[in-house]
């Protein structure tokens, strides 16, 4: 079975408050989701992301993200088709989201798909659980929907 999504317009949004940092770059050349097949999934990456703390580190991985950019210390990947979005602010858990990155093609955009939270990440390289999360979403199937009536439908379906 495909797990579900939701498309998050964070890019937007970003573009409004920081009009100068996102100057110049192509904001819909990728699409952002949420796995939300796991509700509390969902609510965490929301709180990671949202998070004062948070806030500088995720709009430098945006950035890095619109930019094909990749770092060692907040946004690189991890496995085929898996990046990690790093946040490790002193006095807070080093805390990773593990993303299925979807390339372009000629007629689709790229997809970041926000997936999976790992807190506490204390070891380099990956453990054996980190990589059992990794290998997890790497096998993950996703449902994209063409439009809001097409993704009504499925969710009227599987519930």
């Amino acid at each position: 079975m495909k797990r579900r999504i939701a498309l998050i317009n964070l890019v937007k949004r970003l573009k409004v408050h920081f009009p100068i940092q996102f100057e110049g770059i192509d904001m819909d050349s990728v699409e952002f989701y949420i796995d939300v097949t796991n509700p509390q999934n969902r609510i965490e990456i929301v709180d990671i992301i949202d998070a004062d703390h948070n806030r500088n580190t995720f709009r430098k991985i945006v950035w890095m993200i619109l930019n094909n950019r990749t770092d060692t210390l907040t946004y690189r990947r991890e496995g085929k088709s898996v990046t990690a979005m790093k946040f490790s602010q002193k006095g807070h858990p080093n805390t990773r989201i593990y993303c299925k990155d979807i390339p372009a093609t000629q007629k689709k955009k790229r997809k970041v798909v926000m997936a999976r939270v790992f807190r506490n990440k204390t070891t380099t390289p990956n453990n054996k659980k980190n990589q059992e999360d990794i290998d997890a979403v790497i096998n993950y199937e996703y449902e994209f929907f063409k439009n809001k009536d097409e993704a009504k439908k499925y969710r009227e379906q599987t519930g």
